[in-house]
Formats: structure tokens, sequence, C-alpha cells
């Protein structure tokens, strides 16, 4: 298995689901990730994004393709539902707080059933090995996504803070992301994210603020956690081929 610190484009950035998100219920969606159906969980009183808003939408498509062209494949985006209001409403145009989930595209092909907290370990210990290598790797690659494009956007700094911990249900670890936008404005946020396998397949939830001291990144690393538990128990548990 190839591990790599997987990033997602971030600050003045929107993304877009790979696929078409069916609703369960005001905190639960699914979506099919390497040929499975896999349930996300919202954080409480987040809403996701909807294609089918034009506002939305139009952000979507652009960002969709930044998000492909790293390797990445966005399935689920979702922000506070005050804030999604404001956005659609023409409010706000930057999104202060916000949640994605995402996968690698290679990694969907790799069913890791009844070895899920295996490979969680063996992810924890690439990144407390080799978390500057991997990092310099993955900050190459956002960069290279950025600069193939249009949208005039430039990745500034990107420095990983290392694995912060590790359960039963995942990995976690943080990154700051400072990324300049096409009006030359740069902005900074801190993102804490979990590894965690869901249905065999290696699954990653980001949580995105502008709350950047270490207060912020303690609390944002506590309510990963919880979020890792809840997708694992949303999803039947480990060791479970569905």
């Amino acid at each position: 298995m190839r591990l790599r610190i997987s990033v997602a484009i971030v600050a003045l950035l929107l993304a877009t689901p790979s696929v078409s998100a069916q609703s369960n219920s005001p905190s639960e969606t699914s979506v099919d990730i390497g040929g499975r159906r896999i349930a996300l969980v919202l954080p409480p009183d987040d809403c996701a994004l909807d294609a089918k808003h034009p506002r939305d939408k139009k952000a979507l498509d652009t960002v969709g393709q930044i998000i492909g062209r790293s390797g990445n494949v966005l399935h689920l985006l979702a922000l506070g539902c005050n804030l999604r209001a404001d956005w659609r409403g023409g409010k706000v145009g930057y999104w202060n707080e916000y949640t994605q989930v995402q996968t690698r595209v290679q990694a969907s092909q790799t069913d890791y059933s009844g070895r899920e907290q295996e490979v969680v370990a063996g992810i924890c210990g690439a990144l407390k090995a080799q978390g500057d290598t991997m990092s310099s790797d993955a900050e190459r690659k956002v960069r290279g996504a950025l600069e193939a494009g249009n949208e005039k956007l430039k990745l500034e700094q990107m420095v990983f803070l290392g694995a912060l911990g590790q359960d039963e249900n995942g990995c976690y670890a943080g990154l700051l992301v400072k990324i300049q936008g096409p009006s030359g404005t740069a902005r900074t946020q801190l993102c804490i994210y979990a590894h965690v396998v869901l249905q065999g397949q290696i699954v990653y939830l980001y949580r995105y603020s502008d709350q950047i001291d270490a207060a912020a990144a303690e609390q944002m690393l506590k309510e990963r956690m919880s979020a890792a538990k809840a997708h694992v128990e949303a999803n039947s548990g480990h060791g479970r081929r569905m």
C-alpha cells in the first residue's frame, strides 16, 4: 500500500462532489466510493452544497477540475447551514470553516476490508517516519494542480503539522495552508483531517478553519475523532465486506 499525504485545495476554494449524493437524513448522506455505497455523516448544524443550486454549481464545477488535477476525488463538501444560506444569497464569498470528504483515485481500487486498524496504524507510522518527505511531495502536487489551470490561484505555503493522534477509528494529521486568490489576497487556514477505512476504502475526512491557534487545533482534533467514530459506526463498523 502506497501512502501519501492527501491534500485538498483550500482557502478561497470550494469543491464539488464526484457523484450525486443521496440524502438519508438531515445529518447523513451516501456516495459511491470504489463501487460501494458508503454513508457520510455531516457535522452537526452543517449542510452540504448542492450542484443543483446555481451559485453552488458555478464554484463546484471550477474547483472540481482543480481537485481532479491533484489526483483526488471529492465526495462531499459541507459548511454551516447559516453560512451556506449567506453564500447562496451572495452575502459572503468566502468560507471560514467547512468540511470535505475525499479519496485518492488509485486508492479506491484496493479493498482493505478486515485490515482497517492495520491500515490506520500503517498510515500513522508512515506520517511519523516520512512526514516531511510526503509533505514536500504533496506540496508539489497541489502547486502543480493550481498552476495548470486558469483559476489564477497560487499556493504560497503549506506546512505539515505532523501526525496528531491515532485511535481505533483513524489516524489524524494537520496542515497549515496559505493560498493567494485571484484578487491577490492570501488566506491561511488550518486543516485537521482523519484517515479512516470505510467498507474497505481509505477515506479522508477534512475540516478547515480560519482559526489557527493551538486551542482551535485541539478542538478540531477532538471533532475529527468524533467524526471518524461516527463514520465507522454508520458503515457497520470494521472488518465486514459489504
